[in-house]
């Protein structure tokens, strides 16, 4: 079951929202799971706090292999974030949540998720994310490009498990990298 996106105010407090479709915060229904947005910084309530996605670094000089180049990258410690509100609060244990790339259709599980009430959210490294979806180039070369100015495209996948069913919402997105 795919996850419904009414409601879809993408600011403010997950508890204050109107969910107005069908489910109400503390009821049996279905839990709604409304996308609260994208970006690459979370404040400590889970709540984007810069939605941009993308990411400058001083340039990758070193010759090496796309191990090399993501290992930098990784290093920087930069993040993609995501955050989603719930109608209700469905417990840690009932949460799964990561990234898929589109071109392959393969999950990676998200470095880390947080559940606070009726916010999930969390994030995954970008080296992690870039290392995951290109895996078969790890040992080749770095590319002239250094995979700059290009939009990667993912997908955001939060899996909630309540009342024996499994309900699911895909958010697409979509980061770049930059050099200076």
């Amino acid at each position: 079951m795919v996850g419904s996106t009414c409601g879809q105010d993408r600011t403010g407090d997950c508890q204050q929202r109107n969910f107005g479709c069908g489910a109400h915060p503390g009821d049996d229904a279905d839990i709604v799971i409304t996308p609260a947005g994208l970006g690459s910084s979370l404040s400590t309530r889970g709540e984007i706090t810069d939605s941009s996605l993308v990411y400058t670094f001083r340039d990758f000089e070193k010759k090496g292999t796309v191990r090399d180049l993501f290992n930098y990258i990784y290093f920087q410690g930069d993040t993609v974030c995501f955050s989603f509100c719930l109608s209700k609060p469905a417990g840690q244990g009932n949460i799964d949540a990561g990234f898929i790339n589109p071109l392959t259709g393969k999950y990676y599980k998200a470095e880390r998720i947080d559940v606070d009430g009726n916010r999930v959210s969390g994030f995954s490294l970008t080296g992690s994310i870039m290392e995951q979806f290109y895996h078969e180039r790890l040992g080749n070369p770095v590319s002239p490009d250094r995979y700059c100015c290009s939009d990667i495209s993912f997908l955001v996948k939060l899996s909630v498990r309540v009342n024996g069913k499994s309900i699911e919402s895909r958010v697409p997105g979509k980061f770049r990298i930059e050099y200076r």
